[in-house]
């Protein structure tokens, strides 16, 4: 049972890291033209365009409590498949981990969009692009939440005689 779940989370690991590999190729193509363009306006003179003093601000309030979020995230689904890995499956640790697991990649996710809405990105383009990410952490809490119910199950079951 072990080796399954085990497989299941390396093969979620690479299929994220393939997602952002392809990512890369995909704009690729975009990201040279930008580039591109970026190289040919500094040698014109032309300024570029910087965040107003208020999009820095909402790119460091957003941005930090993202990145913690991300990694918390990150730490919090590998101890949880540790501690599976080390048969403690229904405690009430693996909950925590699971919802941390969640509300990170949600605060990752609405960053994602934060930022996207200041430039001038559609939602729909946004949503669609990042939406798994937001179905994993939706994914993620309703686990956490089905094991935190079985958990307060299985203590009102040792309460009873």
């Amino acid at each position: 049972m072990k080796k399954k779940l085990n497989l299941f989370c390396v093969l979620l690991l690479l299929l994220i890291f393939a997602e952002i590999v392809i990512g890369v190729f995909v704009n690729f193509e975009e990201n040279i033209q930008s580039f591109n363009q970026g190289m040919a306006d500094a040698q014109e003179g032309v300024e570029p365009i910087h965040y107003t003093p208020l999009g820095r601000v909402l790119v460091v309030v957003f941005g930090i409590p993202a990145f913690f979020g991300i990694i918390a995230a990150i730490i919090a689904f590998i101890r949880f498949i540790w501690n599976v890995n080390r048969d403690k499956v229904f405690v009430w640790r693996n909950v925590s981990m699971l919802r941390w697991t969640g509300w990170g990649i949600m605060v990752g996710y609405a960053y994602t969009l934060v930022m996207d809405f200041f430039h001038n990105i559609p939602l729909t383009k946004s949503f669609y692009e990042s939406s798994d990410y937001f179905i994993f952490a939706i994914f993620c809490l309703i686990v956490a939440e089905a094991f935190a119910i079985g958990l307060r199950l299985k203590e009102e079951q040792e309460l009873t005689i």
